[in-house]
Order: C-alpha cells, then structure tokens, then sequence
C-alpha cells in the first residue's frame, strides 16, 4: 500500500498517515470496516474493509471477531480499541 491516507471518523477527515499507520489504527479498532478512506490515485472513497491490507477477507474478519468474543468469554474482559471500550462501557442488555 502507498502512503499518505486519509480516512474518516463520524464526519471528519483524518490524515494523512502512512500506510503501516492506517493498518495499526485498524488492528487496534481505532479504524473501522465501515469507516472511509482514500489515497491520492483513488476515484473516490471506500469503505476500510474493502483494502484487504486493512482487514483481511471477510471470512477472515469474521473469524477473528469469533476468536475475540470467545477468548473475553463471551465479550468480558479487557475489550480491544477505543470502539470495543465504549461498547464495553455501555455494558450487556
């Protein structure tokens, strides 16, 4: 992956930042799948977890949400990222 990314969070645009950046805010949970980014050369911008780089296949996304869930016993536990903190903190209906 190229350098200089942008991306955003709610309605605001963040960058840029290198690409080995962009891969730790996305394995930290600080990126989302859902949230966009885009790099210079780029029509227009996608969604995060359409960058294989980022996240993987989404069976493979799929698989380590699984693992995660599990190994936290079932969402307890120290929660991964800024987003699994504030879904931590709101507690299980």
């Amino acid at each position: 992956m190229p350098d200089d990314w942008y991306y955003t969070q709610g309605n605001e645009r963040q960058g840029p930042v290198s690409s080995a950046k962009l891969k730790e805010l996305a394995t930290e949970g600080w990126l989302n799948p859902d949230d966009l980014v885009w790099q210079n050369g780029m029509a227009d911008w996608v969604p995060a977890g359409k960058v294989r780089e980022l996240f993987g296949s989404p069976l493979i996304q799929a698989l380590r949400g699984a693992v995660e869930v599990t190994a936290n016993g079932g969402g307890s536990g120290k929660p991964r990222g800024k987003r699994a903190a504030t879904v931590a903190a709101a507690g299980t209906p």
